[in-house]
């Protein structure tokens, strides 16, 4: 987990510690504790709809928080 922040850190030009406060949401947190993360990513497919302001990842975050 203190990789993939540290990561998200840098790519956002932050500190881990501020990028874990208010960055990273606390479900994305917990379904990467409880194993789950990596097998809901592997579900699905993140394909951009035309039209789409949100980029596929983006639209894969929120259809995740939906769904827990």
């Amino acid at each position: 987990m203190k990789k993939a922040v540290k990561v998200v850190a840098t790519g956002l030009g932050n500190t881990p510690t501020v990028c874990s406060k208010y960055y990273i949401h606390p479900q994305v947190v917990e379904l990467f504790k409880s194993g789950q993360l990596i097998e809901y990513l592997r579900k699905h497919d993140a394909e951009a709809a035309a039209g789409d302001l949100l980029t596929p990842v983006e639209r894969l975050v929120l259809q995740m928080l939906e769904e827990v």
